[in-house]
């Protein structure tokens, strides 16, 4: 299994440059949480959902300022 890992900087990044209404790679989105989150996603978290935990936490929510 390979782990990606990312810095806070690259999360909220990769957060901008997602198409909601794409897929979202299952293994960047866990990456992205626990540089957000400062820690690794457990089952409740994926259950409410770690898109939406990500861009809570990324300036405008998701949505890359101007």
């Amino acid at each position: 299994m390979k782990t990606i890992t990312m810095t806070e900087a690259e999360a909220t990044e990769w957060v901008y440059s997602q198409d909601e209404s794409g897929e979202v790679d299952q293994d960047q989105l866990e990456a992205a949480f626990s540089a957000l989150h400062g820690r690794e996603a457990d089952d409740e978290d994926r259950q409410n959902g770690l898109w939406s935990l990500c861009c809570n936490m990324t300036p405008n929510c998701g949505t890359r300022p101007e």
